[in-house]
């Protein structure tokens, strides 16, 4: 092979690593080969990713001809998939065909992320103060479907939008994470605090993969620490989203586990499951869910009676331990008049201090 044919052929197998090396694999780079097959006239070079043909050239007179064919094509796909202005065609024009499901994911999501990153600005004031936040149009509508309405609909000329009520800090995150697509992962307990304030404004702002990100990252945190969450992150979530939140589906799920095979249940959770009925609600449902095998479910119409009464009898003694008998009226459901809001304040100040409740299972 003359020096100028090994030159194109360098030429392409330089092209080719860059379109179809990803860098989550970086042995593919010793997979990619260039061949030529034809005859009579009639002859194609190919890019191979191991046995694969991933681009081919147009087809040439000569096996030189074939490859420069396949440089050309190679040249178009870097044309295309490399991040610049006018460039986000899909078509190699010279002739030849392509894999797009073998070129490298980063270039594809660099020309995306270009795309997004080439739009007019927006600015959003958010709180009290009005920070002003500039950010792309076009990132934001993306994102968020909460924002493609009021950019985008017919109605709409602005430039700007106010948000007052919202959290600049948790905006901030927000922002971090439209230009990153990265959740930092929480460190210690304390740090679910922010990472479910940012989750709040996702479910608010309709950021579907925002949504999706976080909730993978409170699993993580749960499943890597062995803890399950605690009634105060519960209640702040029951208190500031609806009843379809994914992310309520998720805690009221690892808190089922939790009573379930825990040992009795812990004086806080009760009062708090008596205070919500939703909570308890969808404890109930998510158990069920679970689809138990009948013989495996205690039933009491064919059990003895005796360690009922034996139960409720041992409770009520404790209780008259605790409290001295005769003090406080008891309401007919075996509430307190004296138990309220300062116990349950107490109690949820032990938590904070404890932390998340480890699995004992």
């Amino acid at each position: 092979m003359s020096a100028e044919n090994n030159d194109v052929r360098e030429q392409i197998l330089a092209n080719s690593r860059l379109l179809l090396t990803s860098t989550t694999s970086p042995t593919t780079q010793d997979n990619i080969n260039i061949v030529v097959f034809g005859h009579s006239g009639i002859f194609t070079a190919a890019a191979m990713l191991g046995t694969t043909p991933a681009i081919e050239g147009a087809e040439g007179a000569t096996p030189d001809l074939a490859r420069r064919k396949l440089l050309l094509a190679t040249c178009e796909l870097l044309n295309t998939y490399i991040p610049k202005l006018g460039a986000h065609q899909r078509t190699i024009h010279g002739g030849g065909i392509f894999d797009e499901d073998l070129i490298s994911r980063e270039l594809i999501r660099a020309e995306r992320e270009n795309e997004l990153l080439s739009s007019r600005m927006v600015d959003i004031y958010v709180g009290e103060e009005g920070t002003c936040w500039t950010i792309h149009e076009k990132l934001l509508c993306h994102r968020s479907k909460f924002f493609r309405n009021i950019f985008y609909s017919k109605s709409s000329k602005n430039s700007r939008y106010g948000l007052p009520d919202e959290s600049d800090e948790a905006f901030q995150r927000l922002i971090g994470w439209l230009y990153s697509d990265y959740v930092a992962p929480p460190r210690e307990e304390k740090d679910l605090s922010h990472i479910l304030d940012l989750y709040l404004m996702a479910e608010k702002f309709e950021i579907k993969k925002l949504i999706l990100d976080i909730l993978e990252a409170v699993r993580k945190w749960y499943h890597d620490t062995d803890t399950w969450p605690n009634l105060r992150r519960v209640q702040y979530i029951y208190a500031n989203t609806e009843l379809e939140s994914p992310m309520r589906q998720l805690l009221v799920q690892c808190v089922a586990r939790m009573l379930v095979l825990g040992d009795g249940m812990p004086p806080h959770w009760e009062r708090a499951l008596r205070a919500n009925g939703q909570l308890s609600v969808d404890i109930i449902l998510t158990v069920q869910k679970w689809h138990f095998e009948p013989q495996n479910v205690p039933d009491a119409r064919q059990e003895s009676v005796e360690p009922i009464m034996e139960a409720a009898e041992e409770k009520i003694e404790i209780k008259r331990e605790q409290e001295g008998e005769g003090e406080g009226e008891q309401l007919p459901n075996g509430v307190d008049h004296e138990e309220g809001e300062e116990g349950e304040g107490e109690e949820q100040e032990q938590e904070e201090e404890e932390g998340a409740v480890k699995d004992e299972s």
